[in-house]
């Protein structure tokens, strides 16, 4: 899988990088039947010059689809990471529930359980 991290009015990080490097590392392993080189993530981290706002956009790009996790906040980078990547992930397990599933036995449950017994 290949990662790029952008930075936009921000310095780079340590602590930032290994956060970035820990949410690919578990993309990785949750996508590991599909092929490295076809799995592309990008990064990007921006804050705001005029204000305290901070920007992180997540962009996965799959052979079939790409998912994109967006969020800002004004307290640190840290929290829009944490926002992303937890969006990202529920996004990846479902376009991996889809993948092997497929969309109509997912939906066909989801009416089955709002359903009251019978």
């Amino acid at each position: 899988m290949k990662v790029a991290i952008n930075y936009k009015n921000l310095e780079s990080n340590p602590k930032t990088e290994d956060s970035c490097q820990r949410v690919a590392d578990k993309i990785s392993r949750m996508l590991s039947k599909f092929p490295a080189d076809s799995i592309h993530l990008k990064i990007n981290l921006e804050s705001n010059p005029h204000r305290k706002q901070f920007f992180s956009t997540f962009s996965l790009h799959l052979p079939d689809k790409i998912l994109t996790a967006t969020d800002s906040s004004y307290d640190d980078i840290r929290t829009p990471i944490t926002e992303c990547r937890e969006e990202i992930i529920r996004q990846v397990k479902r376009f991996k529930a889809d993948l092997y599933q497929g969309p109509n036995l997912r939906k066909a449950e989801k009416q089955h359980r709002r359903q009251p017994g019978e």
